[in-house]
């Protein structure tokens, strides 16, 4: 999928009315998501590549082909109703990325510096009629660690590689990934290297922009004379369209601290 196509994705915005029976295939990224309505449950099956560079992206209901043999998961929910409004949706994680650049940034002294970035997403299951969270699935597996000063003292969080651009042309289109901006402000009389971040992306909301892509809120920071990172702030996206769509809220209030 490339980024001109990227208006096909607005297709998360439509509601499933699955009768018995129905079925649902989603190929977001590298992920395969199926999900089925089968007398008094509901069958949600997956897969996935882990190829965090994969952009495919194919979206289809009613499903009427063959769910291939090799499923790595499945869950299963008793489920009595028999006409079934669900939504579909990406949304971001329940923890904290820490991201990686495939090429090291330097912020030059006095420099300020907006950084393009992605992260990969998870696929949101609900019952529009109770509001109820049914699962939630990556779209990738995803590899935890810590960011910290010290094993005490610190975060557990999810990493992920990532392409980071400085034009947002030349940052690679993922479906499966949401985009962030994140500005940087040097304000040290040393170039600051950025080889790695951690973006809180369980404080952030997640939007759809005029062209069908996913972006959550910007991040701010700045790095003081000795170099240490202070005054994060999180604000919303600015769409040039003046058009977002609000798909999913923070998993959690930014602590005052």
């Amino acid at each position: 999928m490339k980024r001109h196509e990227a208006d096909e994705l607005k297709v998360f915005q439509t509601d499933l009315k699955m009768e018995d029976g129905q079925s649902f295939h989603l190929r977001f990224g590298p992920l395969d998501f199926y999900l089925e309505k089968i007398s008094a449950e509901i069958r949600v099956l997956w897969m996935t590549s882990n190829d965090w560079m994969d952009s495919s992206f194919h979206y289809q209901f009613p499903f009427e082909g063959m769910q291939p043999s090799n499923l790595l998961k499945e869950r299963r929910f008793a489920y009595s109703g028999q006409s079934t409004r669900l939504q579909v949706t990406p949304c971001l994680g329940e923890l904290p990325f820490v991201v990686k650049p495939d090429t090291t940034f330097m912020i030059l002294p006095g420099e300020k510096a907006k950084i393009y970035l992605s992260t990969p997403m998870n696929i949101r299951l609900r019952d529009l009629g109770s509001q109820l969270l049914i699962d939630e699935v990556p779209v990738l597996h995803r590899v935890k660690t810590w960011f910290g000063e010290s094993p005490t003292k610190g975060q557990l969080c999810y990493f992920t590689r990532i392409h980071a651009a400085l034009i947002e042309e030349n940052l690679p289109f993922r479906p499966h990934r949401a985009l962030t901006h994140v500005y940087i402000e040097n304000s040290s009389k040393e170039p600051i290297p950025i080889d790695k971040l951690k973006i809180p992306v369980n404080h952030l909301t997640l939007y759809q922009d005029s062209r069908g892509l996913f972006v959550t809120s910007s991040l701010s920071v700045r790095i003081d004379n000795n170099g240490n990172l202070k005054d994060l702030k999180i604000f919303a996206h600015e769409d040039e369209g003046g058009d977002l769509s609000l798909i999913h809220s923070p998993h959690q209030k930014l602590p005052k601290s």
